[in-house]
């Protein structure tokens, strides 16, 4: 069974901002699948015959140990992690079967909670600031305007390659982005 997490800050507060890019892709996913969410302590998640899709509720920082309690549920083969990455442009995305956390906190927390770093990632760029922010403070700040029709394209795109995942695998994943990438960017 494949676990998919995205990552993110459970709260109305956070509902736009950079960080909560892992949430967004999942929210698209599952109002295209007509699904909703289920609520547990750590996490809310969809669960189906072949895959569990899990929002933390612990915050960015100790999305692992939404990650660990999941797994005395479900019998997880295969992990793969949506995350947000401001060292790639608004819209850029990146795979990776396994690596670092890369300065992410939400990656951090998953590779301590689990003990490797060996597991899937999906990273989606929102950019660095234009201005001398503080790296904490932009990626807990909402998208500007301008910038929302990108991310509208980066979400719909992004959950478009995430059911590519979950009905085939990372590869058909991969061969699905490599060929259709150009048509979610540039606004």
């Amino acid at each position: 069974m494949k676990l998919v997490v995205g990552l993110g800050n459970p709260g109305f507060k956070y509902a736009r901002n950079r960080h909560n890019i892992g949430f967004m892709v999942l929210d698209h996913l599952a109002v295209e699948g007509r699904k909703s969410f289920s609520s547990k302590t750590h996490y809310e998640y969809v669960a189906e015959k072949s895959y569990v899709l899990i929002k933390p509720r612990t915050y960015m920082n100790r999305s692992g140990l939404a990650v660990t309690s999941i797994l005395s549920s479900y019998r997880i083969t295969e992990i793969l992690v949506i995350s947000d990455d401001t060292s790639i442009p608004l819209g850029t995305m990146r795979f990776r079967h396994k690596g670092s956390a890369g300065g992410h906190n939400g990656l951090k927390s998953i590779s301590t909670y689990l003990g490797t770093d060996e597991y899937k990632r999906f990273r989606i760029g929102v950019g660095l600031p234009e201005t001398e922010m503080d790296l904490a403070d932009y990626v807990l700040s909402n998208f500007s305007a301008a910038e929302e029709k990108t991310l509208e394209k980066t979400v719909q795109f992004a959950s478009e390659l995430l059911g590519k995942y979950l009905e085939e695998d990372f590869e058909a994943m991969l061969n699905h982005y490599s060929r259709n990438k150009s048509t979610y960017s540039e606004g």
